[in-house]
């Protein structure tokens, strides 16, 4: 295989890992772009070629000119490249950390795109991420036309993925040339999906480099032995308030591809798999473990004061709780979503999120 002109970021983490591999099946060798470079082990029987840069340097801000010298070195790195696949993100659900969530998010998007725009890179494939979607009040799934709702928590990871998905779908409506042949560069085509929750058999390349730093086999599986959690599942009778949409990794990678090759312009593409309450959830493990029936159900009502009471308990330390009544104010609402409209534009069918359980668990049983 040579290399192809994609160019793919945020590679190193569990759902680039399962997109690289899934490049690699169809005869792709992307261009990754890493902050850091990883030794050669780590990528295993990965295929891509790595170039070292960063779509938000922690200097980039600080003056004008180390603006435009990031923006320089990024179109460098693009030249050539006919498709970006931009899965780069700062990933923290908490209140904290708002300004990295801003740099990377926000910002580094916006450098990316407007690199990509001065090389003249045909597509953008943003990945988003199913919050920008909003939640369910009433349990309803929802769709690619439903509306936000989740600003009032002022969650940082919320926000500005929702802000990085809305600005880069507005500047390729609106920049100089977004009209094919309208001008001397064209901006890029932009198709924005929204993954769900996802788990997956493969260890993200950067963990298998911590593996290597300290001095451990890299494994290419991301679960090798029991998980921890079961033994207290084992006698944890509650059913909680939790309600979400759990996807298949290597599936996600697989819509992503799709919505590269067959989105339309300007749409946002919800790739979510099943939507399951706990006690769907339980029900699947219970095939595997042997884990609690979860028979006393926890309100919602019972989050919110633990919530409460975890502020409570840290305010005279000045400090925030990673458990808020913000945050526990999210179980009110169901995480489901449904993904038909990818089916039907992008050929995206879904595989059974038992079957990717089974895989992923059936040989420790």
């Amino acid at each position: 295989m040579t290399e192809s002109p994609v160019l793919v970021t945020g590679a190193t983490g569990q759902l680039g890992t399962h997109f690289i591999s899934h490049l690699n099946e169809s005869g792709i060798v992307p261009r990754a772009l890493v902050r850091q470079r990883y030794p050669d082990e780590a990528w295993g029987p990965y295929r891509v070629r790595t170039v070292t840069g960063d779509i938000a340097p922690a200097d980039a801000g600080a003056s004008g000119e180390a603006h435009e010298r990031a923006l320089a070195t990024l179109e460098r790195l693009l030249d050539g490249i006919d498709t970006v696949y931009h899965l780069a993100a700062y990933v923290h659900v908490g209140t904290r950390h708002r300004k990295q969530h801003e740099r990377v998010n926000v910002q580094g998007t916006k450098n990316l795109y407007r690199a990509a725009m001065r090389a003249q890179v045909r597509r953008i494939v943003h990945v988003s991420s199913i919050v920008t979607i909003g939640a369910s009040a009433d349990g309803a799934p929802l769709d690619e036309t439903s509306t936000y709702n989740l600003a009032p928590f002022e969650n940082p990871y919320f926000d500005t993925k929702r802000e990085s998905e809305q600005w880069i779908l507005g500047a390729a409506r609106t920049s100089p040339g977004s009209e094919r042949g309208a001008g001397a560069r064209p901006a890029p085509e932009v198709v924005v999906v929204c993954p769900a929750i996802n788990f997956g058999e493969r260890k993200a390349i950067r963990s298998r480099a911590a593996q290597i730093r300290g001095g451990n086999e890299p494994s290419l599986l991301s679960v090798t032995e029991r998980p921890s959690w079961m033994p207290w599942m084992r006698a944890f009778p509650f059913r909680l308030p939790v309600r979400v949409n759990l996807a298949d990794a290597g599936e996600t990678a697989r819509g992503i591809l799709a919505a590269g090759e067959r989105g339309r312009p300007g749409e946002r593409y919800i790739l979510g798999g099943a939507n399951l309450d706990y006690g769907g959830i339980v029900s699947i493990l219970r095939e595997f473990f042997p884990v609690a029936r979860p028979v006393i159900p926890v309100p919602a009502s019972l989050l919110a004061m633990s919530g409460a009471l975890s502020e409570a308990m840290y305010k005279p330390f000045g400090k925030r709780p990673k458990w808020d009544r913000r945050r526990a104010a999210l179980a009110r609402f169901a995480w489901h979503y449904d993904a038909s409209k990818a089916a039907r534009e992008l050929g995206w069918v879904h595989r059974p999120i038992r079957e990717t359980v089974a895989h992923i668990l059936g040989p420790l049983c």
